[in-house]
């Protein structure tokens, strides 16, 4: 028998005793490399060897996860040698991944060899709803692993014999990162002048929005956000939103009363209607209606009158200049 006819056969025996084993199967690695992504630290990198085991731990949140993208850099000797690698990806896999642990028991979901290459990307989804797609250059899987684990769990694994001997201390550098969705959060924060607020309304990009407690998921960008109240004055804000980060956005709602803020030197006394007002420079709401701020300066006084509008706020300010005129 030649080596060609050795080398097939040798790789169908091991292909053959995957599938059997496709229910469940307890099998052993030399060492597992364990990495943890989230949204903070979206990727990482391990180096694997022959029947080493690659585990991915997710975290909890999976709010802006969508998938996870693996890419393999395959030394020469391998790349050389064509279907000599095998990778499985399994499901169900216990004990839970460990560094220092090397017999595991698992479900096979998917099985493929290498290709006869330097590199090999592969996307895989753990969201239904994803937007991940097959090019010439990242292979996306068509099963979707069950993370309710925690894990995904990769094996590599020889599937010829007959390799030379360089082969076993092929060693592959990998890349890990997380495939994110398009989008962010929104956290807006309403206080007012009252504990209990009373009614408003929202709009993100001028259509209704309706608030969640812990946040609402917005595409990444600029948005713009209205709150429109009968007992409020209407509030306008810009935020943007960005990738698998939450936005928090604190909006101050104000009465609809009329304030009027004045301004004057120091030495200016300042009566509003009958008062006189201490600490000026500071906003204070007042009733509708007609109002007189009286100025005055030693023996100099000026009289503005304020018609105050609901929802309006006014500035009063006082100011003393002095012209020069120059003559020949």
């Amino acid at each position: 028998m030649d080596n060609n006819r050795k080398n097939v056969l040798s790789l169908c025996c091991v292909f053959f005793s995957i599938c059997l084993s496709i229910s469940g199967e307890s099998f052993r690695v030399r060492k597992t490399a364990v990495v943890e992504l989230d949204t903070e630290n979206p990727s990482a990198t391990a180096t694997l060897g022959i029947n080493d085991a690659l585990a991915v731990k997710f975290p909890k949140d999976l709010t802006f996860i969508q998938g996870i993208e693996i890419d393999i850099k395959i030394p020469q000797i391998v790349a050389g040698w064509r279907d000599s690698m095998a990778w499985s990806l399994f499901d169900e896999t216990t004990p839970a991944p460990d560094d220092t642990r090397i017999d595991y028991t698992g479900t096979h979901l998917m099985i493929g060899t290498l290709p006869s290459r330097l590199s090999w990307t592969v996307d895989i989804p753990v969201v239904p709803a994803n937007t991940l797609k097959d090019t010439p250059y990242v292979s996306k899987l068509d099963v979707m692993p069950d993370i309710s684990s925690g894990y995904i769990f990769l094996r590599l694994q020889q599937a010829m014999k007959g390799t030379p001997d360089e082969f076993g201390d092929a060693q592959f550098s990998t890349s890990i990162k997380l495939l994110l969705t398009d989008e962010g959060k929104l956290l807006l924060k309403l206080s007012g002048p009252e504990k209990t607020l009373k009614p408003y309304s929202v709009f993100v990009d001028e259509k209704p929005f309706t608030l969640l407690g812990s946040g609402n998921i917005l595409t990444t960008g600029v948005h713009t956000v209205s709150i429109v109240s009968d007992f409020y004055r209407n509030e306008i804000r810009t935020v943007r939103v960005e990738q698998a980060k939450t936005c928090v956005l604190p909006v101050v709602l104000r009465g609809i009363e009329p304030t009027i803020q004045i301004s004057a030197p120091e030495n200016a006394a300042v009566y509003f209607d009958t008062e006189e007002i201490k600490n000026t420079g500071r906003p204070f709401t007042v009733i509708e209606g007609e109002h007189k701020i009286r100025f005055v300066i030693g023996d100099y006084e000026v009289v503005k009158t304020v018609n105050a509008i609901k929802g309006r706020s006014y500035t009063v300010s006082l100011s003393i200049d002095a012209t020069i005129t120059e003559e020949e």
